[in-house]
């Protein structure tokens, strides 16, 4: 499997990711991903490796769910589309705090959920993200609904 990422103008494309589900690399056919870009308006195109896959499959797979009316009101940093084989789509939000905590949120009409990120996944998606320039992926704070 080919694993680009494009960044610009908000953007991040990553063929790499799975669901808060167990699914595998095999189900994935592209994974986008866009963040807030504040500075640079520009495209760029970088390939990662399976090492770097392995990262955000863990993550999501190892992810605790939380009570089901757990909604995350802050801004995302990070939103991910998940394109599947069968043309199936699944949606996320990821927030990453500046306290070592991680969230990410499956978005499902009826589905939605959010899940906690363990230590580990955190500190791996914190360190891969800080390679790339320009993404504030750190939150002071995260609200949830009340």
């Amino acid at each position: 499997m080919k694993m680009i990422i494009r960044s610009g103008i908000g953007s991040l494309y990553l063929l790499l990711l799975v669901s808060c589900s167990t699914l595998t690399i095999n189900e994935i056919k592209q994974v986008e991903v866009m963040y807030r870009h504040f500075q640079e308006q520009t495209l760029e195109e970088e390939y990662i490796t399976e090492q770097e896959m392995s990262i955000f499959v863990k993550a999501i797979n190892n992810a605790k769910k939380l009570d089901s009316n757990k909604l995350i009101q802050s801004e995302p940093l990070v939103s991910i589309k998940i394109d599947l084989e069968g043309n199936d789509k699944q949606h996320y939000h990821l927030w990453l705090t500046k306290d070592g905590k991680g969230y990410i949120q499956y978005l499902l009409p009826g589905k939605d959920g959010t899940y906690e990120l363990k230590q580990n996944a955190v500190k791996n998606l914190t360190e891969f993200f800080s390679t790339k320039e320009n993404i504030p992926l750190l939150a002071d704070d995260i609200e949830f609904q009340s």
